[in-house]
């Protein structure tokens, strides 16, 4: 192999609906079928399966936040050391491929009123964005059609945060305490990826 990765060997797949205006004879909802077949569960399934000499050819566009200005980009990237467990040199694999597009001053912004990881999705900056459950959960408000995916287990890490309360605190600061001690019990996965329906 002369070259991998290199930034000019590139080459990025996209589908479109043709305007059944200017063309009457395009089939419109054969054409959007196929738009969300593609674009859906069922189509990256079968391109990412899709192999040649037992190599892999497409991989969808992964996109983090960025490991050390960011806790989500951290605990992003520590997500994907373990996938070494699965398959050997499959973590070094994904940290080539991961996309570090938020959290870091020297990266673009999102426009007014949107928000990062909605953005990173819509902009087409990357087809899965691996990321906080909470932020996950605000770019799906905002974009209802992002899907939030919990990722498997082996690939959880821990995040420990602390809640301290004054002694002299009052009892609504304890009422919150509780509440989330009881949440805490209640579990939610930690480690989400968002991708487009």
């Amino acid at each position: 192999m002369l070259v991998e990765g290199g930034k000019r060997l590139f080459k990025q797949f996209g589908v479109m609906l043709v305007s059944a205006a200017k063309h009457p004879q395009v089939k419109t909802a054969e054409g959007q079928q196929f738009i969300d077949w593609v674009t859906g569960r069922a189509g990256p399934a079968v391109t990412a399966s899709h192999k040649i000499g037992g190599e892999h050819l497409f991989f969808p566009s992964i996109g983090t936040s960025t490991p050390g200005a960011d806790p989500s980009g951290d605990c992003a990237w520590a997500m994907l050391r373990p996938a070494d467990t699965q398959r050997p040199g499959a973590a070094g694999q994904l940290q080539r491929k991961a996309k570090k597009l938020t959290g870091d001053t020297s990266l673009r912004d999102p426009p007014p009123g949107c928000g990062t990881c909605a953005w990173v999705i819509v902009s087409g900056q990357a087809d899965v964005f691996i990321t906080h459950r909470t932020n996950a959960v605000i770019a799906q408000r905002e974009l209802p059609s992002l899907h939030i995916v919990a990722l498997p287990l082996v690939l959880l890490v821990g995040v420990a945060h602390g809640l301290g309360i004054r002694e002299a605190a009052p009892a609504s600061a304890r009422a919150f305490a509780q509440l989330c001690w009881l949440q805490r019990r209640r579990s939610h996965s930690p480690g989400t990826a968002l991708s487009r329906s």
